[in-house]
Formats: structure tokens, sequence, C-alpha cells
């Protein structure tokens, strides 16, 4: 069950590429590993949640694929944010799916939608408790991401949510 085709894909990729999640239940009862690699060095749920696969993300969390395994990019949710996808994102949030984890700039999934006008996803990685202060491998972070944007919608976001009562405030082109 875990034979590769001649694209070195396992039947269970194959089945999430093409949005089979009949496909992924058989296969993931048949014994497949969940958390076998592509040839690119992603797994079936970094593929599902990076094309907003919701049906491949559900079963495959369902059948127990590790929600925080990564690939060079990061994590399904990483790919799932980047990629706009905001019911994968909600799906692995709710399975427990880490929100603070690093990506390959060292960008949490809350960087990464800070100051680009995806608030659907932003919206629902700060009320699940998404850590605004991390920084990544530059000193940026999520409140920074706005401001140099130009989008400061998230001051708005945090107050409402109660997450925090942070407001950015710029002097000498350094977010104080």
């Amino acid at each position: 069950v875990n034979s590769k085709n001649k694209e070195e894909n396992a039947a269970l990729i194959v089945a999430v590429k093409n949005g089979h999640t009949g496909g992924v239940d058989a296969v993931s009862k048949a014994g497949a590993d969940l958390n076998l690699k592509s040839k690119d060095g992603g797994t079936e749920l970094i593929l599902a949640g990076g094309n907003g696969r919701t049906g491949s993300v559900d079963a495959l969390m369902k059948a127990g694929a590790d929600l925080n395994i990564r690939d060079e990019d990061g994590t399904a949710l990483i790919l799932a944010v980047k990629n706009d996808h905001t019911g994968s994102v909600n799906a692995l949030i709710k399975a427990g799916a880490d929100l603070d984890h690093k990506g390959r700039d060292g960008d949490t999934a809350i960087v990464l939608v800070s100051g680009d006008g995806r608030t659907g996803s932003e919206n629902v990685l700060i009320k699940a408790g998404a850590d605004l202060n991390l920084r990544n491998k530059d000193g940026g972070g999520a409140l920074m991401a706005e401001v140099v944007d130009g989008k400061a919608r998230m001051t708005n976001t945090i107050n409402i949510s109660g997450t925090s009562s942070v407001v950015p405030v710029w002097r000498w082109g350094t977010l104080l």
C-alpha cells in the first residue's frame, strides 16, 4: 500500500492530489504510512493543507497523521495559511496543530498572513491564541508586517478579540 508509482508517489499522495477523500479513507484504512514523504519532501497532510483539500485534511487527521510534521517550507498549517485555505486552517487548528511553528524563514502562520489581506486566516489564528510577539529570522513579527505593508488592521482585531491592547507606534523607522 506504500509502494510508489513511476513519479515516486504512493497511493495516498495520489488520492490527496486528486481530491479523492474516499480514496484517502480507503488507503489509510489499508495501512498506508500517513507520514510518508513524497519525492518533494512533503507528506499527504502538508499537500492537502497547502492545496485546500479540507476533506482530505479531515480524513488524514482522523486516521492519525502527524499535524506538525514539516517539509522545507513548514507544516500543513503554514502552507494552508500561505495559500489562504481558511477551511484547512480551521480544521488543522481544531485538531491541535502548532500555531506558533516557524517555517523556513522563521515566520509563524500569523506573521505570514499579517499585512497581506488574508483576514479570514488572521482572525482564526488570533482567536485560537497565536503568539503575536514571536519574531522571524529578520526580527519582524505580526504587527511589524501589518504596519510595513500599510494595513494596520490587526490592532483593531487584537482589541476586538481581547488578546492584547498593543498598538503599533512608529518612531525613526522602528516599530516600538
